[in-house]
């Protein structure tokens, strides 16, 4: 079967204003006051952020980046970038402190484990900082990760809200 490139074109004009509109219906079904999201500085926190400011308005966000200790120096620097870009600003929450506790008496957890860890403990903080700020949880997945298994349960895949979620990774780098 042969599939043209216009079956999986994608309008981004309409697309913008369609997660525009169901950012801003969530936001108000749910009674919000704050968009809380997780941010690391790669694409697809960019653009949920981006589509966020785009819905809410910067006051009604809360950024958050939670680096380890095995974060880059240039996520964090792009994290930056982004949030300066949108004149926001956001929180830090070192994880490294309870990841590392946690695997203190493990010889070799390995990379796998740390990062499910990583991703549970960074979803936990959000859900903590949206208690805080009576607000609910945007997600980053998009449609490819999720389609091939790539997030972990509790931890990036347990938002509140996916925004990006039916969008594949291929269409993402065009909204950059």
């Amino acid at each position: 079967m042969k599939i043209s490139g216009g079956v999986l074109a994608l309008n981004y004009e309409k697309t913008t204003k369609h997660l525009i509109k169901e950012i801003k219906s969530e936001f108000k079904c749910r009674n919000a006051k704050r968009a809380v999201i997780g941010i690391s500085g790669g694409l697809d926190s960019s653009i949920v952020l981006t589509l966020l400011a785009m819905s809410l308005g910067k006051s009604k966000i809360v950024p958050v980046f939670m680096p380890y200790r095995t974060t880059s120096k240039t996520s964090a620097e792009d994290a930056h970038l982004v949030c300066a870009h949108l004149s926001l600003n956001y929180e830090v929450k070192n994880i490294t402190k309870q990841i590392d506790a946690y695997f203190k008496e493990e010889k070799n957890p390995g990379k796998n484990r740390i990062g499910n860890k990583c991703a549970r403990e960074r979803m936990s903080i959000l859900y903590d900082i949206s208690m805080r700020e009576n607000g609910i949880v945007f997600g980053t997945s998009n449609r490819s990760e999720i389609v091939m298994g790539y997030g972990t349960i509790f931890g990036d895949l347990a938002c509140a809200v996916n925004p990006i979620g039916s969008l594949y990774k291929t269409k993402l780098f065009k909204y950059a």
